[in-house]
């Protein structure tokens, strides 16, 4: 840029006088002449280092092209040394002027002028720029004792008012404006420990917290509450009791003084009383004695000088009296409504009379652990309730057998029919209110009954009562004959001593007193029927039964034989047990078991497996609940009728005594779980479902004979007292398709159930034999039911 100027101004010290002519353009300075001088002007203007006059601007732009640029400056120069002139070299300043668009700050704006020639030109006049103003303050935010204020302060253009500036400045917060002092976070003093609080001021302004200080509190005195009694010996009779009077701080517990108190020993409170309990060996009737109302032993005299050695006044005081191997024994009837223990190694004897108090023997005619004897009559069923001869009440509260233990209810039974091993005359009982309990860990025995609502729990106890067969066949060739032919002499049975709802876990044990007349005598037996291995049925460790019995199900002509409900949860298995008569065992596992109608069994849970054969009778149910399952690994067979074998006089119920007591005339397979036949298994009768079982069949097979009775020469030594014959049951798998038909069961079949929907049944047929067994004569039996029967369930 310099090097320019300084070729300028050389240029110009040479020509400055010798051109003159159109002196109007190019005269960037307005002397009227055009001298190197206007060329550096001109130069000035394009570099923008100058500002000219709007007049002049036409006058600067040398060629007319709208812009004042360097090349305009080096026309003008070229011009003023003379080495070229213009295009238009006329204008003057004076021409009219066409249009002017104003510059503004930022917009650059145009002159428009007419040429003398007519020609009209443009020149740009430049941008302006903006002109600042003062300081604005914007966004003021005023400062508290909360916080800082602050503004923005903001330039703007004087002429455009565009905002040219804006910076953000902050103000400093107020002080804050204490006010009165408060208390927090207080924590009481003690006996034990320190308290205190914070002394707090705060902001009157923002609330802030301006100071704290924790204040400190020393402890509390101790404060003595009333004396309490503690580690009580009470008096007895003959020996002082104390406690300790100990006094505690009301505040904290902290023990402040402890004093021993003794009592006096009561001395002896005498009523004359017949003694409830004596232990020892053999009971005389007790005669009225004087019996001490606080310690329960009883004595002679009313001065308490002779002790009745033995005998007690209440129950609970001999029972904390005997020692191990003794036996206490009721002597009266008593109600209790206390807890109550029979402890490990004694016996409680709950007896029919004083004539025995002996627990077990070794005869034929002697049950274990029962206290009975033998009637040789035949006198009817002794029902709950009459020929008590003591009954121990428990109003509420329990009584506990321990493990070791054993309560023995005592009781009359005969092995004669028409119903053997059942009670016959005086024993004692045992009643459970509703909010009593009996739990047994060791052993109980009942030749007499348990009533009431109260419950029986058996947890790893054993129970022991009566197996009552209600038709047995006969005596001793009857019992020969039937072993010899794999029959068992009887299909009906029940168990009823313990009569209120009873339940046991998979580690106890029911043993049945069974008792067959035969051979001129009573022949008794104990079998395991129930309990965790080598019993009828077998418990899983986990497995809970459940007994429910109803004493009002009787049927007419059966009196005082009810109806007990067996529900099981957990896995059960049917295996045999033995049975005495006629010096014979009995091996159930040669015969078909029978389920009577006095027995209904429900698998809630688990699983039940039949390793034994089983007959289900008429009136009997055997039920597989949903998510339970029956595996048949025997026979099973579900009779649609019965009629017993006329070679006892002591017979099942007929249809039309169960229909009558609201049973069914048939037995019940009712199958809402799983059901298995497996290969090589035989499953024969009607299998029923509410409408949610499966029933899965193996290579098995699908029908069987149930036989009932013996004919003239096959009973033993052709025994012919009274007359023979037999019946015989053609038996087939069976159940109700989709539409409601009864059709044959298929074997490898598995089998869904689909409704609950019911399909009407007519009746059964039978087959009765008589005469001798080598030219039989048979008869074939049709028969209808007494009451309407129906089969429950479809399957697909």
């Amino acid at each position: 840029m310099k090097k320019i100027i300084v070729l300028f101004a050389a240029l110009a010290a040479i020509f400055c006088l010798a051109f003159t002519a159109n002196a109007a353009i190019g005269d960037a300075n307005g002397d009227g002449a055009l001298t190197v001088g206007d060329a550096r002007t001109v130069l000035r203007v394009a570099l923008d280092l100058q500002k000219i006059p709007l007049r002049l601007r036409p006058v600067c732009d040398a060629d007319h092209n709208g812009e004042i640029t360097v090349s305009d400056a080096r026309a003008v120069l070229r011009a003023a040394i003379g080495l070229e002139g213009f295009t238009h070299p006329a204008y003057t300043g004076d021409e009219p002027v066409v249009g002017l668009q104003p510059a503004t700050c930022t917009a650059a704006g145009v002159l428009r002028y007419r040429c003398a020639c007519g020609d009209v030109f443009a020149v740009s006049v430049p941008a302006k720029g903006h002109a600042p103003g003062g300081i604005v303050k914007e966004k003021l935010r005023r400062p508290t004792c909360a916080k800082e204020g602050s503004y923005d302060a903001v330039i703007y253009c004087a002429a455009c008012k565009a905002e040219l500036s804006r910076e953000k400045h902050t103000v400093e917060r107020l002080p804050h404006t204490p006010g009165e002092a408060v208390e927090e976070n207080l924590i009481p003093a003690t006996c034990v420990s320190v308290g205190g609080y914070d002394t707090v001021v705060y902001c009157t302004v923002c609330g802030g917290e301006y100071s704290r200080v924790h204040i400190t509190l020393g402890k509390l005195r101790h404060v003595s509450a009333p004396a309490v009694k503690e580690n009580k010996i009470a008096p007895a009779c003959d020996t002082a009791g104390s406690y300790e009077s100990v006094v505690y701080c009301r505040d904290c517990g902290a023990e402040l003084s402890r004093e021993t108190v003794t009592l006096e020993a009561l001395g002896h409170s005498l009523t004359e009383v017949i003694p409830a309990a004596y232990i020892g060996e053999t009971p005389e009737k007790p005669a009225a004695a004087f019996g001490c109302a606080n310690c329960g032993l009883c004595f002679s005299d009313a001065a308490a000088q002779t002790l009745a050695d033995g005998y007690y006044a209440d129950l609970n005081a001999a029972l904390q009296a005997a020692k191990e191997g003794e036996t206490v024994v009721l002597l009266r009837s008593a109600e209790l409504n206390e807890d109550i223990t029979v402890p490990a190694g004694v016996t409680l004897l709950v007896p029919y009379s004083f004539d025995n108090v002996r627990i077990s023997g070794t005869g034929s005619r002697e049950l274990h652990y029962a206290n009975t004897a033998a009637n040789g009559s035949v006198p009817e069923v002794t029902p709950a309730g009459e020929n008590v001869f003591v009954t121990l009440r428990l109003a509420g509260g329990t009584l506990t057998v321990e493990e070791g233990a054993l309560l023995a209810v005592g009781g009359v039974y005969s092995g004669l029919q028409p119903v053997g091993g059942a009670v016959y005359g005086p024993h004692g009982e045992i009643e459970l209110a509703e909010n009593a309990s009996l739990i047994v860990k060791g052993k109980l025995s009942v030749m007499g009954y348990i009533t009431g609502e109260g419950s029986v729990s058996l947890t790893g106890g054993a129970l022991y009562e009566p197996f009552i067969i209600t038709d047995y066949h006969g005596g001793t060739y009857s019992a020969i004959s039937f072993a010899g032919h794999n029959q068992l002499p009887f299909c009906s049975y029940a168990v009823m001593g313990v009569q209120c709802p009873l339940t046991m876990d998979g580690t106890s044990s029911v043993y049945g007193y069974g008792a067959l007349y035969a051979s001129g005598e009573h022949n008794v037996s104990t079998s395991l029927m129930i309990g965790p291995e080598n019993a009828l049925l077998c418990l899983s460790p986990e497995t809970n039964l459940s007994f429910t019995y109803n004493a009002a199900k009787t049927v007419p002509g059966y009196p005082h034989l009810g109806r007990t409900e067996i529900t099981a949860a957990g896995d059960v298995t049917l295996n045999s047990v033995s049975l005495k008569a006629a010096g014979l065992t009995m091996d159930l596992s040669v015969t078909v078991f029978s389920v009577p109608y006095t027995v209904g069994y429900t698998q809630q849970s688990g699983a039940l497996t039949l390793a034994q054969d089983l007959a289900l009778m008429p009136g009997a149910s055997l039920s597989v609940a949903p998510g339970a399952s029956l595996n048949v690994l025997k026979k099973l067979l579900v009779l649609e009728g019965f009629a017993p074998g006329l070679y006892s006089a002591y017979h099942y119920p007929a249809g039309e005594k169960l229909a009558e007591a609201g049973y069914s005339a048939r037995g019940s397979l009712i199958v809402d779980g799983r059901m298995t036949v497996a290969d090589g298994a035989c499953f024969a009768g009607t299998a029923e479902t509410n409408g949610t079982g499966t029933l899965t069949v193996g290579d098995a097979a699908l029908s069987a004979v149930f036989t009932d009775g013996l004919m003239k020469d096959e009973v033993f030594v052709w025994y012919t007292s009274i007359a023979t014959n037999k019946t015989e049951y053609a038996l087939s798998a069976r159940l109700a398709n989709a539409a409601g038909e009864l059709v044959p069961m298929e074997a490898n079949r598995t089998y869904t159930a689909v409704s609950g929907e019911k399909t009407a049944l007519t009746g059964w047929e039978y087959v009765r034999y008589g005469g001798a067994a080598a030219a039989p004569e048979s008869e074939t039996v049709q028969v209808s039911y007494a009451a309407p029967e129906t089969v429950t369930g479809r399957w697909a």
